[in-house]
């Protein structure tokens, strides 16, 4: 911050506003006097030093020759300026003890000459000032605050790391079981067969799957949602699995994604299509039909081992699913239709397009209906 008034040509009055700096700071000390014709001489003095000069300009040339020792090296001029009367003094690294009243003038010019103040303050005693000031109208930050500042940050998107640490957290009123818990756990260490450990204690009843249902609802943006799925086969990977099986063949890709590995550099964009133009899909959807969508959570088996999370459900017996394809973000339906790993397909004998019986892409694997 400078704050700086200047006097121009032939006076020798100060300034009315000192260039004010913080220590460390590079600043320009402004001088503009009356266009000058060839041998300029330059000076810039302090008015407290008799003798030495803060910089000199004479023969074409800087010198420092008489220049005071604490400003070798931290002074200059706009030289290819001077022709135009312009001898402002540039004065890196300030101190404290570069406040001081400055003059600059053209000893070899009657008159020319100007007066100018640098005032040079502590940074650190600078912030203090400026917490006083802002001591005063300070408040408490509200819980509406928080909602706003969250909100905000939601549409960014879900992978805005700020709005994923501001969220609330859910209530946890029950243990989340889950793989890792399990195989932590001392009942796993003292078990004589894991595998039945593990399998008896992820089993799910009735009462329990229909809770962790509405514990996850909002999907992506519900931590608990998240944590239930890890080290589950879900829809997402179900595919993926059977045909592993199909072919008795299982690559390291297959753990690294049952395992939540996921590569974010190259699923981001595809989930973040998705995530975005899925409550349009669904607006449209309701604003056709009339119907009414709601909002699930993720549905698990009784053994606990296997997961599906609904877009949505429109009935008692009916699920809807809504596909967003990032590769086809950039065609038609008709053109996206000749992909063999797109859901619909153009029916031969009527030309219209119709659902395909099975879907089988890279990431999910499931049946369709109308």
């Amino acid at each position: 911050m400078l704050s700086l008034t200047f006097s121009i040509g032939r006076s020798s009055e100060s300034q009315a506003g000192p260039v004010e700096a913080f220590t460390g700071d590079d600043v320009i000390l402004p001088c503009y006097l009356k266009p000058i014709s060839d041998n300029i001489i330059v000076e810039w003095t302090r008015s407290d030093q008799t003798t030495g000069k803060v910089h000199l300009y004479k023969d074409d040339q800087d010198s420092d020759g008489d220049q005071l020792p604490e400003y070798k090296g931290r002074t200059s001029l706009f030289n290819d300026q001077l022709i135009n009367g312009n001898v402002s003094l540039k004065l890196s690294k300030v101190t404290l003890k570069d406040t001081a009243d400055y003059k600059c003038s053209i000893p070899n010019e009657e008159g020319q000459e100007s007066n100018i103040k640098l005032q040079v303050a502590r940074a650190k005693d600078e912030l203090k000032r400026i917490n006083a000031l802002l001591a005063g109208i300070k408040t408490p930050v509200t819980k509406e605050d928080k909602e706003w500042a969250v909100a905000s940050l939601s549409q960014l998107g879900r992978f805005t790391g700020m709005w994923w640490m501001l969220s609330q957290e859910l209530p946890q009123t029950r243990p989340i079981k889950t793989f890792d818990g399990l195989v932590t756990s001392p009942g796993y260490a003292q078990a004589e067969d894991k595998a039945l450990f593990v399998l008896s204690s992820l089993a799910v009843n009735s009462r329990g799957q229909q809770q962790i249902e509405r514990d996850t609802v909002g999907q992506a943006k519900n931590a608990l949602w998240s944590a239930y799925r890890k080290k589950r086969i879900t829809a997402s990977n179900f595919g993926l699995v059977l045909a592993a099986v199909k072919r008795n063949s299982y690559p390291p890709s297959l753990f690294k994604t049952l395992l939540g590995q996921y590569n974010l550099k190259e699923g981001s964009k595809a989930c973040d299509w998705g995530i975005l133009h899925e409550p349009r899909a669904k607006q449209l959807y309701t604003e056709h039909t009339g119907d009414v969508i709601q909002e699930r959570g993720l549905f698990l088996s009784d053994s606990g081992l296997l997961g599906g999370s609904p877009d949505g459900t429109v009935s008692c017996d009916c699920m809807i699913e809504v596909k967003c394809p990032w590769s086809a973000r950039t065609k038609t339906i008709l053109q996206a239709a000749e992909s063999r790993d797109f859901f619909l397909e153009v029916d031969e004998v009527t030309g219209s397009l119709t659902l395909k019986n099975i879907i089988t892409t890279g990431t999910k694997s499931r049946a369709t209906y109308t």
